[in-house]
């Protein structure tokens, strides 16, 4: 069931992208019979891709899931000893994998809050998750661990899963590494963007989070429309999808503060 309705919801997320409603709606038009119906779908789908190039739709579709969020202060690293970092995706490039697009800030993030608890003699338990192997192998939790090794982080002090490949499975993954360490209510680092499903997530599982958002991407108003927008419209769009799936599985009972499956740490 769980794999049905997430199915579902993922193919939901891709028809309501912005380029594919698009093609969709010139399909439409070419097949419809009425001239005066075609033109208006026409009209009102190209104004909406306008709308959403040029950030309009794009900025009333990201600031509600950013509202509230701000990156976290010394007292609150002070009064915590464990963070977990959601990978953001990998990519290869001829020479080496490369963190995906909204990445790097959540090291860089993780980096500042390990600097300083240290001086605050706070030792953190520092927990990444994050599958999406590229090509070399590489996931986006050992990528994000070689990062933070070669800024000075101790091994020692990284845990990782390599087996999510989802908000959902980070949560349900990461739940086994925390209660095998016996940590508890960590600090979560992943974009503002993304904060809201991933504390529903962990919330789902039982886990209670505080929010540490690495970045705060914000849509670009312009006359021309631009990628950027675009795809920042794709991501809001799968996290509000990512959410109504949560929704469905808290009312159909689906998994439930349980791990269906186990993987190797």
């Amino acid at each position: 069931m769980a794999e049905l309705v997430a199915g579902a919801f993922h193919y939901l997320s891709l028809f309501l992208y912005p380029t594919v409603l698009l093609f969709v709606v010139i399909l439409l038009v070419l097949l419809c019979k009425g001239r005066k119906l075609a033109n208006t779908l026409l009209i009102l789908a190209l104004a909406g891709f306008y709308l959403t190039g040029n950030g309009v739709i794009t900025d009333y579709l990201v600031t509600p899931l950013e509202k509230g969020l701000s990156q976290v202060n010394s007292d609150i690293i002070r009064t915590h000893q464990s963070m977990v970092i959601l990978g953001g995706g990998i990519a290869q490039n001829q020479e080496d994998s490369q963190s995906g697009l909204l990445a790097d800030s959540r090291v860089v993030e993780a980096y500042r809050i390990y600097q300083d608890a240290e001086k605050q003699q706070v030792q953190y338990s520092i927990f990444i998750s994050g599958g999406h192997n590229s090509p070399s192998g590489m996931s986006q939790a050992g990528l994000f661990k070689r990062q933070l090794m070669t800024l000075g982080v101790p091994e020692s002090q990284l845990v990782i899963e390599r087996a999510s490949q989802n908000s959902y499975q980070n949560a349900q993954f990461t739940k086994q590494m925390l209660d095998s360490h016996h940590a508890s209510s960590p600090l979560l680092i992943t974009s503002a963007l993304s904060m809201k499903q991933a504390a529903q997530a962990f919330s789902h599982f039982g886990v209670e989070v505080t929010p540490a958002p690495a970045n705060f991407p914000k849509a670009q108003r312009s006359y021309f429309p631009s990628v950027y927008n675009l795809e920042l419209t794709r991501f809001a769009i799968h996290e509000y999808t990512g959410q109504w799936k949560l929704k469905l599985f808290k009312l159909l009972g689906i998994n439930k503060h349980q791990l269906e499956q186990q993987v190797q740490l």
